[in-house]
């Protein structure tokens, strides 16, 4: 059976079109990622963040970045990362700064991640609010 997902948050849409039979796997995410995220300070100003996320297809993965925060470019050390594909495309990231659920598409070329708990970072307080998109570099 062909599923089709999209995903709402926080009132804005971010439509990931994709359709698979369900057999996928931690080997479906492999390879570089870019990506791009923001969200709000502790003080309501606005935090960015863009690095490269680079799963290794047997559910452990690097990320690497850079953060802005109130006008200051704070560099992310490489940090180890844990995560887990489901059948349905759909999973979770779990990183020492903050965790994520996801969905890919049907060939693991571009992927939706979404923040599901406050930055865990004492160099960086906050929260990502915003949908982090990732895509094969």
């Amino acid at each position: 059976m062909l599923k089709s997902k999209t995903l709402v948050l926080a009132g804005s849409l971010l439509c990931v079109s994709a359709s698979w039979a369900g057999n996928f796997s931690n080997m479906d995410l492999k390879g570089d990622y870019a990506y791009a995220g923001a969200g709000f300070s502790t003080a309501g100003n606005v935090v960015s963040s863009i690095g490269i996320f680079s799963p290794n297809g047997q559910g452990g993965a690097t990320i690497t970045g850079k953060v802005v925060q109130d006008g200051a470019l704070i560099p992310i050390p490489d940090q180890e990362c844990t995560y887990e594909v489901e059948s349905d495309g759909t999973g979770t990231l779990d990183c020492l700064i903050t965790d994520y659920a996801f969905v890919i598409d049907h060939n693991g070329q571009n992927a939706a991640f979404i923040p599901v708990a406050d930055i865990k970072d004492e160099n960086v307080s906050g929260n990502l609010t915003a949908v982090v998109l990732v895509k094969k570099q």
